[in-house]
């Protein structure tokens, strides 16, 4: 939601693109897209985070875990690859196509089922995300990394204009008041130096000096005025992402349903016994002949 009154969720996702400010489903998908998309994936991947006592790119502990270099065996540009730096920018076509097949690891695409999984509740409009990786550790490090870049990404976006406009006031801000700070040192060192001011064209010197002073004065007070209502402004736009229940362990396993396995069983050992016997007959006619 926002961080002030009135809009929420779907009126900030209005401020840069995301459907306007009638909000509802159509505004959530946006955002659920937006957590799959690769500029959030890939500034999570290449994160250092810590798993079995080991830090690395994250990237590198899901290429390990989930064991992708047996997947990429027959290929020649990326076998047996490991990430050794986190330039994306600067990324070699090799390092790419690596971070594209783990991307699609985890979030999947039409072909692939990825790890991770994000929906929302219709009613409440909670939005969810779930890992089912090989490890423990993992999953909650993929939930907690793609959350924090979610919303780092997401609150300077949409605050993006309030925060410029901000920055440019408190800028000149700034200025006005070094200034000012220098106009007080030069009249006071005026002072200093001519107490006795017999030449009429020194006499004119302290009065610029304190219509300066006073010009720049009623300056500063009014940008401070701006300053302060920019600052409102901009904690009032900032949206709030809020942690409702965060990943912790231990979590329950997820393995085959048993009847789901024996399904699976039975069709497979049907399967091999009706083949066994076609061989069978095969080979006992050929001998027969």
């Amino acid at each position: 939601d926002k961080g002030g009154a009135g809009g929420g969720i779907s009126s900030l996702l209005g401020q840069f693109g995301f459907g306007g400010g009638k909000g509802g489903e159509y505004n959530l998908d946006k955002i659920l897209r937006l957590a799959s998309s690769r500029n959030i994936i890939q500034g999570a991947l290449f994160a250092r985070t810590e798993i079995d006592g080991k830090e690395d790119f994250l990237a590198n502990h899901i290429i390990r875990i989930h064991e992708l270099h047996e997947k990429w065996e027959e290929d020649t540009l990326i076998a047996n690859f490991i990430f050794e730096r986190g330039d994306i920018a600067n990324f070699t076509i090799e390092e790419n196509k690596a971070m594209k097949s783990v991307h699609v690891h985890v979030v999947g695409d039409e072909d692939i089922e990825g790890f991770m999984a994000k929906y929302y509740d219709k009613d409440t409009g909670i939005l969810s995300l779930t890992a089912n990786s090989f490890s423990e550790a993992l999953s909650i490090q993929v939930v907690d990394t793609v959350y924090a870049r979610l919303s780092d990404y997401y609150i300077s976006r949409a605050i993006e204009p309030q925060q410029n406009t901000y920055n440019t006031i408190k800028s000149k801000a700034d200025s006005l008041r070094q200034l000012l700070r220098s106009l007080n040192a030069q009249s006071a060192d005026f002072s200093d130096r001519y107490t006795d001011v017999l030449d009429k064209r020194d006499a004119v010197k302290p009065q610029n000096l304190r219509f300066e002073k006073t010009a720049t004065a009623q300056a500063y007070g009014e940008v401070l005025k701006n300053m302060e209502l920019a600052d409102f402004t901009l904690k009032n736009e900032t949206p709030a992402f809020q942690i409702i229940d965060a990943p912790i362990a231990p979590i329950t396993p997820k393995g085959e349903s048993n009847v789901k396995a024996i399904i699976i069983g039975g069709i497979l050992g049907g399967f091999l016994s009706v083949l066994f016997f076609i061989i069978r007959k095969i080979i006992r006619d050929a001998m027969n002949e």
